[in-house]
C-alpha cells in the first residue's frame, strides 16, 4: 500500500485537512485540491485548506485555478482554522502552517530535516511538481483520475517548472507531457506563457521583495526567504527592495533572509542572503531554484557548522 490507501487506513474515521505552504503557489493550492479529492474517492473525509496565514500579493493562482473551475476562496481558510480531532495532510511542504497532528506529507523539496511523520507517509523527494508526485502517488494505490483532473496536474508542471526551465524540471516527464497534450488537446504555448508568473514590477518595492515568502528552521537559526521573478529588473527596485528586507528581517527576529532574483529567459539568477553579519551577493549565469539549489546549500552550510557566508 502507498501514502493514499495507508492514510485512508489510519485515518478513515477523522477529517483530513489538506494544505500547501504559505503563501502559496498555483502546485500548492493544485496539489491541496486534488490530493483532498484523491483521498476522498479512497474513503477519507478530505477538505482542501486555503493556506491564507500569510499575505499573497499575486492573483496569478487563484486567478489559474478558476481557469479550471476551482474557486479556492470557498474553501476552508487556515487562519480560520482550528483542527480539533483532524490531521492535517502536508503538500508541496513539510512545514504546517496549520497547528494540529500531521497525517501525511506529500512534498518535493528535497530535506535534511526531520520530518513530522515516518516513512511511509511521506513523499520527500524532487519531481516535476508536488501535483504530478501526488498523482503518479494516487496511480499506484489505484486511484481512478479524471480528464480534468490529469489536465491540471500538466498546468501545475508548467507553472511550477517547465515554462522556466527550472531545475527541479525532471527531463524524463518531457514525453508524459507530450502525451498529456496530445491526449487531451492542449495548447502548450499557453500552457508555458501562463507558466512563466513574471511578477508586476510597477508594484512597491517592499510588495515584491515579500513574493514568495517561506520560512525555515535549519540548525536552529530562523531563516526566510523571498524572489522576484521577472526580466530586466531595475537596479534601484533591487536596492530598495533589499533595505527593506533587511529591516523586515531585524523587526522579525529572522537570523538569515535570502533575496533570490531570477531572470529565467536571460538565464540569470543572484542570491543575496542578509544577516548580522552583513549583506552578501552571488551572481550566476544560469536560473537556479529555490528549492533545488539555493536552499539545500543553505542547509548544507548550516548543518556542516560552516560560516553561511
Amino acid at each position: 500500500m502507498g501514502i493514499f490507501a495507508l492514510t485512508a487506513e489510519k485515518y478513515n474515521n477523522v477529517t483530513l485537512y489538506v494544505t500547501g505552504h504559505a503563501p502559496y503557489d498555483f502546485d500548492s493550492l493544485a496539489s491541496a485540491y486534488l490530493v483532498g479529492r484523491w483521498l476522498s474517492r479512497v474513503g477519507c473525509h478530505a477538505l482542501p485548506v486555503l493556506p491564507d496565514t500569510v499575505a499573497v500579493s499575486d492573483s496569478i493562482p487563484g486567478d489559474v485555478m478558476r481557469l479550471h473551475g476551482v474557486d479556492v476562496t470557498c474553501w476552508t481558510r487556515a487562519a480560520q482554522l482550528d483542527v480539533g480531532d483532524g490531521a492535517v495532510v502536508l503538500v508541496d511542504c513539510h512545514t504546517s502552517c496549520i497547528p494540529g497532528s500531521i497525517a501525511a506529507v506529500i512534498d518535493h523539496h528535497p530535506t535534511s530535516v526531520a520530518l513530522p511523520v515516518s516513512e511511509e507517509f511521506c513523499f520527500n523527494r524532487t519531481a516535476s511538481s508536488c501535483a504530478l508526485a501526488a498523482y503518479r502517488l494516487a496511480l499506484a494505490d489505484g486511484i481512478e483520475v479524471t480528464d480534468d483532473e490529469e489536465i491540471l496536474v500538466v498546468r501545475s508542471v508548467y507553472m511550477d517548472t517547465q515554462s522556466l526551465l527550472s531545475a527541479k524540471f525532471d527531463p524524463a516527464d518531457r514525453p508524459w507531457l507530450d502525451e498529456m497534450i496530445k491526449k487531451h488537446s492542449l495548447d502548450e504555448d499557453e500552457l508555458r506563457r501562463r507558466g512563466l508568473c513574471f511578477a508586476d514590477l510597477s508594484r512597491p518595492p517592499e510588495e515584491l521583495a515579500a513574493d514568495g515568502l517561506k520560512y525555515y528552521a535549519i540548525a536552529g537559526k530562523r531563516c526566510a526567504s523571498t524572489h522576484i521573478q521577472a526580466e530586466n529588473i531595475p537596479e534601484d527596485l533591487i536596492d530598495k527592495a533589499v533595505r527593506h528586507l533587511a529591516e523586515r528581517r531585524r523587526n522579525e527576529g529572522v537570523d538569515i533572509w535570502v533575496f533570490f532574483i531570477a531572470e529565467p529567459l536571460s538565464g540569470r539568477s543572484r542570491v543575496i542572503e542578509l544577516s548580522d553579519s552583513g549583506v552578501v551577493e552571488r551572481r550566476y549565469d544560469r536560473f537556479l531554484s529555490r528549492s533545488k539549489d539555493i536552499i539545500p546549500d543553505l542547509e548544507r552550510r548550516l548543518l556542516s557548522g560552516l560560516d553561511f557566508r
